[in-house]
């Protein structure tokens, strides 16, 4: 018998399928069951039981959790892209609040153990102070996709109050790591870069984010589901900021390729100037420390979008750049 069964909401996206394969080689006598809505986005897994399920559908949902005998749900699942979500804010909304809102109700009539909510730092909005924010900061989201994330963690922190649903939430900062669908900078600058294209900035001086590798993200969810403290928020940072206009001179230099390569354009609405935030909580509390070096962390990144053409090749083609 497992010793806990654990459902990945999103499990064949970025964060969700490192979040399985973390799984699977850490706790290795739990069982984990990775839900997708049917559309791969990432490399599968070996050893998780993957299971299709439309959110729209909360019955289906609630039989999953009940067959399954589902002891812990990790929601990273969702829109992460503010481009898309400027787009289309009405489908953020449907993506981010409503299925949120039905995974807690499936949660809270199945008798799930605990719900851990992957979440953003950008619901703090924009940062001028030069430390990050910490957990008492109020939440200020300026974007649609902000806004999602924000409204999205007071539902499930109100599953907690109302109901006794341990709740967690992580905020972290950009993930980044290899798989990552180019839709986001760093893969988009490195397979820009590989097929002899620009590496598109925007125009924005000073902006910056904090980064944090994906896998030290999954530490933290472990840590935080075993130590941490039911109702409350985690601030998750690696502790590192970078901007674009330094990212893609960092990508340009590894490949070896021209600086003009770079070029300025418009910047998107809302553009965020600086995120960070303060992860004194999640060091101090459960005892979690980012592991994986940022410059590190970037090379071994970009190397792996250059032995594997194959993966991100389709995914950029369907976005109409080659």
């Amino acid at each position: 018998m497992p010793e806990s069964t654990v459902l990945v909401v999103g499990g064949a996206g970025f964060i969700g399928s490192n979040l399985v394969r973390y799984w699977l080689r850490k706790h290795p006598r739990d069982r984990v069951v990775s839900l997708t809505s049917g559309r791969r986005v990432s490399p599968g897994h070996t050893g998780a039981q993957d299971v299709v399920c439309d959110l729209g559908e909360p019955d289906g949902l609630k039989q999953v959790l009940t067959e399954q005998s589902v002891d812990i749900v990790i929601n990273c699942g969702g829109w992460s892209d503010n481009g898309r979500a400027v787009r289309d804010p009405l489908a953020c909304f449907e993506a981010n609040v409503a299925r949120c809102m039905a995974v807690l109700e499936a949660c809270r009539t199945t008798g799930v153990r605990h719900y851990h909510q992957v979440s953003s730092a950008e619901v703090y909005g924009d940062l001028s102070v030069a430390a990050g924010v910490d957990e008492s900061a109020p939440l200020r989201p300026l974007t649609p996709y902000s806004s999602t994330k924000a409204a999205a963690d007071q539902l499930a922190l109100s599953y907690g109050h109302t109901y006794g649903l341990a709740v967690t939430i992580t905020l972290s900062s950009n993930n980044y790591g290899p798989a990552q669908l180019p839709e986001k900078v760093i893969p988009r600058f490195v397979t820009r870069a590989l097929l002899g294209l620009t590496l598109p900035v925007f125009e924005s001086p000073g902006s910056s984010r904090e980064w944090l590798h994906v896998r030290d993200h999954c530490r933290a969810i472990d840590r935080i589901i075993s130590a941490g403290t039911p109702g409350e928020r985690y601030n998750v940072g690696g502790g590192v900021n970078a901007g674009a206009h330094e990212i893609a001179d960092a990508v340009l230099d590894f490949l070896g390729l021209p600086a003009d390569r770079k070029v300025t354009v418009p910047a998107r609405p809302a553009l965020l100037n600086r995120t960070a935030v303060d992860s004194t909580k999640v060091r101090t509390e459960v005892g979690w420390r980012p592991e994986k070096d940022f410059a590190a962390g970037l090379k071994e990144t970009i190397q792996w979008y250059v032995d594997n053409r194959d993966w991100w090749l389709p995914h950029v083609e369907a976005q109409g750049e080659k």
